[in-house]
């Protein structure tokens, strides 16, 4: 006898609705997994209008979930995890600034050019250039107020300082004043001379005025700036065209820089003395102070 086994068509249903309940039970013990979608990275950004190199930069990703994020600040150096840092460039420039905003979903980045710029520096002197002739400017005989052997000459954009004798001493100058506040300066001008000879150029800032037949410098309470040239602390410097800072006389870390701790007006002055001016003479031009 052959055994059976048979499903009447009243219990299939029933055994197909039991086996859906089951399947939707186990299914409701497992969570579900939702992955979201990938952030949308933005920014804007402002150049300070006071603090010299520095941006601001404001985020405007889009995102539905927790987000991190990564600033390249485009100079090589500058990186941040905020959300919206404030980064302060070494130098002015445009930079191609990139933000990546990263969630579970994946990435986006966003690029943009920022530019900053460098303050151009206040300068300080009027008339450096002696474009004005010598408006701004005092000629002074520091050696002996009747010594004849030097002369000053203010005129086409220059000042020139000549001689009447190669053999004897003159000691000449000029100077303006300066008004000055707290903090660093740099001074800088042209000079050419040819075959100099027993003579130096040096240039001091005192608060006091400079008197004719009178020596100025460090003994009269004076600040040296820059050592222009010397025949004896730079014989081999006898013919120059150039800045002043770059002849290679003034040994200093920084020629030409000076330090202000007290605001107050000043006079800067350019003097030079010996024996031999050059073949030449000596000119000076485009004398600037700067503050750092």
């Amino acid at each position: 006898m052959k055994n059976t086994f048979k499903i009447t068509r009243g219990i299939l249903p029933v055994l197909l609705l039991t086996l859906a309940a089951f399947f939707v039970a186990c299914s409701d013990d497992e969570s579900e997994v939702v992955i979201p979608d990938a952030p949308t990275a933005g920014f804007d950004f402002a150049v300070s209008e006071t603090v010299t190199l520095e941006v601001a930069f404001t985020n405007t990703s889009a995102s539905e979930v927790d987000v991190t994020y990564t600033w390249d600040f485009g100079d090589n150096s500058g990186i941040s995890t905020e959300a919206s840092p404030t980064y302060t460039y070494a130098s002015g420039g445009t930079y191609t600034v990139s933000l990546t905003a990263t969630n579970e979903g994946g990435s986006d980045e966003f690029t943009a050019q920022v530019t900053v710029e460098e303050p151009v520096p206040a300068v300080i002197i009027t008339n450096g250039d002696f474009s004005d002739g010598d408006t701004g400017w005092t000629i002074i005989n520091h050696y002996e107020e009747t010594n004849l052997n030097g002369s000053v000459t203010i005129a086409d954009g220059v000042a020139s300082f000549d001689e009447s004798t190669n053999t004897d001493w003159k000691h000449m100058g000029i100077y303006t004043t300066v008004s000055l506040e707290p903090g660093t300066y740099q001074f800088e001008m042209d000079m050419s001379y040819t075959e100099i000879n027993d003579v130096w150029g040096e240039v001091f800032l005192g608060d006091t005025e400079p008197v004719a037949g009178s020596d100025y410098g460090t003994d009269q309470g004076a600040s040296l700036v820059l050592k222009a040239y010397n025949a004896w602390d730079c014989p081999d410097i006898k013919s120059y065209s150039g800045l002043a800072t770059s002849s290679g006389c003034d040994a200093s870390d920084n020629p030409g820089q000076i330090e202000i701790t007290s605001a107050g007006d000043f006079y800067l002055v350019f003097r030079t003395g010996g024996a031999t001016y050059g073949t030449e003479g000596i000119v000076v031009d485009n004398l600037s102070l700067t503050k750092l």
